[in-house]
């Protein structure tokens, strides 16, 4: 039986949530918020996402999970949390798709979901996606952001302009902001419908994101960030400075916040606005790369702008694809 678990229903299903995860994922799973049941009952009471789950009624359990969540500084939703235990895994595909299109009805009707963003760990999700009644067109991956059974899970990256919205207008960014720009064409921008492409100057912003509670200040520039303890990972993201910066400087800055956590952050990530290209050409210098080539992905005054997702990973951990490292290899040498 599939259902929306509504604010109401927290005590009942917060521990199901728990156990669903931490049987997939052996006990690994690297979001902490996802591992307790306080913090999982908390999450549900303040109904921040919207999840839908599968319960095995004869078994009392749930068999399957996922949820879509806001991310209100750039107007889009993730979809994401899909998760189906093991002993079902011969039902997976038929729960994965049912859950997946009955959160993305909902997430489509919100006001502030412009853009849907998906990171996809198997390739049977991928093709869940790829094909169903929305496409979503793949443009990257994360390279590895989370540490999974002591190794680097790959996911594929999609993102889906909402079906439902006719006002949505992304600003195609400078001819030759992108080396790869051709590769962006051919293989990401023709998948995905925007109703109205305009040219118009882009922003000032150098990185974009949301603003964190953790800051790091050099020579007047202050990184908002994020750390993930479980995957050693560093999430770099908005920029406040009082005067111009230098692309060198920009990334001494960057260099010295990963290097504040004395060999702790073992990857990193940051999203750069892709006209910035003598940031982003700097940035590849100290060991960045292009992750992700992101369509209208940071919005501001009404418009969207393109991005890249950079990443820089410095650890041994093996590398974990679930039957996409085709895909993924594929994006990672076409953009860069």
């Amino acid at each position: 039986m599939f259902f929306r678990v509504n604010a109401g229903e927290a005590e009942r299903h917060a521990s199901g949530l728990v156990k669903l995860y931490h049987d997939v994922y052996e006990g690994t799973y690297p979001i902490n918020e996802i591992k307790f049941e306080r913090l999982v009952k908390k999450m549900l009471e303040e109904d921040t996402h919207l999840w839908w789950v599968a319960v095995d009624r004869d078994r009392d359990r749930i068999a399957s999970a996922c949820a879509g969540m806001p991310n209100h500084w750039n107007k889009t939703f993730e979809s994401c949390r899909a998760a189906t235990h093991p002993d079902y895994s011969g039902k997976s595909y038929r729960l994965a798709e049912s859950l997946y299109s009955l959160c993305l009805r909902e997430i489509i009707r919100h006001r502030n979901a412009e853009m849907v963003v998906s990171y996809l760990r198997t390739k049977g999700m991928t093709d869940i996606m790829k094909f169903g009644a929305h496409p979503v067109a793949i443009v990257g991956s994360d390279l590895g952001k989370h540490i999974v059974r002591h190794r680097r899970e790959v996911h594929l990256m999609g993102l889906l302009v909402n079906p439902l919205r006719d006002d949505i207008v992304r600003v195609e960014p400078p001819e030759g902001s992108f080396a790869n720009y051709d590769f962006v064409r051919s293989e990401i921008l023709r998948g995905m419908n925007f109703p109205k492409i305009v040219k118009a100057a882009y922003p000032s912003n150098i990185l974009v994101g949301p603003e964190m509670d953790d800051k790091f200040t050099f020579e007047g520039i202050m990184l908002n960030y994020g750390y993930i303890e479980l995957s050693k990972s560093l999430e770099i993201r908005c920029m406040k400075h009082e005067t111009s910066v230098m692309p060198e400087k920009l990334a001494r800055a960057v260099a010295g916040l990963i290097g504040s956590f004395d060999g702790k952050a073992e990857y990193a990530s940051l999203y750069i606005l892709v006209d910035k290209t003598s940031y982003a050409d700097v940035l590849m210098s100290i060991g960045f790369e292009v992750a992700a080539y992101l369509p209208g992905w940071f919005e501001m005054g009404g418009m969207r702008y393109d991005a890249l997702k950079m990443t820089k990973r410095s650890g041994n951990e093996e590398m974990a694809y679930h039957g996409i490292k085709e895909i993924a290899e594929k994006f990672r040498k076409g953009l860069n």
